[in-house]
């Protein structure tokens, strides 16, 4: 898995990954693009980006903090300038080309797995 700038391109809609936000550590997010996730009864306080066309209130475009458990994804105040996709489970088993280069444990570098 390589680091893709945001420059370049976001992630799919709606998807969480890895985003460096320029701090030691970066965090599990997701990117939203305008108009492409509707606002629940709960979700904002006249904060929603509205669209007079179809009379439908949206999250604002932007990053969100992706939090597995809780119902509240907070918006990413800081730039996001790199993104990727985040690995997957440890447990889950992959097979013919899904299959990763074997590598000791001890070369394997990379982020701490959040406990999410």
């Amino acid at each position: 898995m390589e680091w893709i700038p945001t420059a370049d391109r976001m992630p799919p809609n709606g998807t969480p990954v890895l985003a460096d936000t320029g701090h030691k550590h970066p965090i599990r997010a997701c990117w939203v693009a305008k108009f492409s996730e509707e606002v629940g009864a709960s979700d904002f306080d006249g904060d929603e980006d509205y669209d007079e066309k179809t009379d439908t209130s949206y999250w604002p475009e932007g990053w969100y903090e992706w939090n597995r458990y809780e119902e509240t994804h907070w918006r990413v105040d800081v730039p996001i300038t790199h993104w990727m996709a985040l690995p997957l489970p440890f447990n889950v088993k992959m097979t013919g080309a899904q299959q990763p280069a074997a590598k000791p444990p001890s070369a394997v570098v990379g982020p701490c797995r959040l406990a999410c």
